[in-house]
Order: C-alpha cells, then sequence, then structure tokens
C-alpha cells in the first residue's frame, strides 16, 4: 500500500500515521417493499468514497452474470473489499447501485436500490430505505489504525514448518501509543 513503507532506524514518512477508519462488517437487505418476493437475483456495487483520494472504493462488485442470489434466511451481500482501509477522519460517502433480474418466462431487469449516504460516524448501523428494500451497513469506527501490506514471511530459525504452506496472522502491540508500532507475524497451520 501506498505511504506504508517503514524500514526500522529509518524515519517516518508524514503520510504513515495512524488516523481513524472504517471496519465494515456486512451489507443486508432487511425488508422487502412493492410485493417484491424472495429470493432475488442481485448484482451491481456497493462502494465508499473518502477524502483519501475520493476515488470509490468497492465493497461488492458483480456483474449481472456474476450475481448473488439472497434469501429471506440469508440476505447478506458478499462483500469482497474494501481494497484498501476506509478512512473516516472526515465524512465517508457510501453509494448504493443495485439491481435484480426477475421472471423465468419473460427476463426483467429492474432498480433494487440506488442510493448515497454520508457517514459522519454517528449512525451504526448505516441505513438505507429505498423504493423497493431496505437495508443495513454494519460497520465500526476505529481510532488509530494503520494500513500495512505485508510484501514477505520467512522463517527465522530452522526450516518451513508446514509442507502446503500455512496462515499469517498479524497482531499489533505498543507499550505507549507514542511508541512505535511493531508487528508480529505468527503462522498457524
Amino acid at each position: 500500500m501506498q505511504f506504508t513503507h517503514y524500514t526500522p532506524g529509518i524515519t517516518l514518512p508524514p503520510a504513515a500515521v495512524t488516523g481513524t477508519t472504517v471496519q465494515i462488517y456486512s451489507f443486508k437487505i432487511t425488508r422487502l417493499h412493492n410485493d417484491l418476493k424472495w429470493p432475488l437475483y442481485v448484482y451491481g456495487e456497493v462502494a465508499a468514497r473518502d477524502t483519501v483520494d475520493r476515488n470509490r472504493n468497492l465493497l461488492f462488485c458483480r456483474s449481472e452474470f456474476r450475481g448473488q442470489v439472497l434469501t429471506e434466511n440469508d440476505s447478506s451481500l458478499c462483500l469482497t473489499g474494501p481494497s484498501r482501509a476506509i478512512v473516516a477522519e472526515d465524512p465517508v460517502d457510501f453509494e448504493v447501485e443495485l439491481r435484480i433480474i426477475e421472471g423465468d418466462d419473460e427476463i426483467k431487469d429492474r432498480v433494487l436500490m440506488s442510493l448515497s449516504k454520508r457517514y459522519d460516524g454517528a449512525e451504526q448501523p448505516l441505513c438505507f430505505h429505498g423504493s423497493m428494500c431496505s437495508a443495513e451497513l454494519s460497520l465500526g469506527r476505529l481510532a488509530a489504525t494503520v494500513q500495512a501490506t505485508i510484501v514477505g514471511v520467512r522463517v527465522g530459525k530452522g526450516r518451513w514448518p508446514f509442507e502446503c504452506g500455512g496462515r499469517v496472522t498479524c497482531s499489533l502491540y505498543s507499550a505507549e501509543a507514542s511508541e512505535l508500532v511493531i508487528y508480529q507475524i505468527i503462522i498457524r497451520w
């Protein structure tokens, strides 16, 4: 990721600081309107725009050929993003452009929801109300977060402990907020 490179002993670049971000948990259709019935074949986009670059940071993006079937018991979109941290130092704009395909004999393509909403940290979850349905974006505001990319993992002593790979997790440890944050890599099978 840009501005996250750090080498011990080298001064941090000015942009490599902790900041407030938004953690996305789920996007769920909570209620159907206008005699709309389950299941729904949904496609489209759900995106966030923050002040980092004002570009769309996609949370959900599916074409009409790769849509997702939502049912009354499983009405959450399978989120594939964000592609980078959503910075929440200023309000964040969320855009929802979802469509459905319905009908067996005659296929109809309709707008399910086309809305945008500003998140300033107060409303949780963020609720969207359209003419066809209502939805809920479950999210949390996190203070003093760091975004980083792991570019490699190596075993310090001995041999690689697993024949077929492993899992890498990162934990954040800091004695005081003013001290340098150290990342610990733990390899688990």
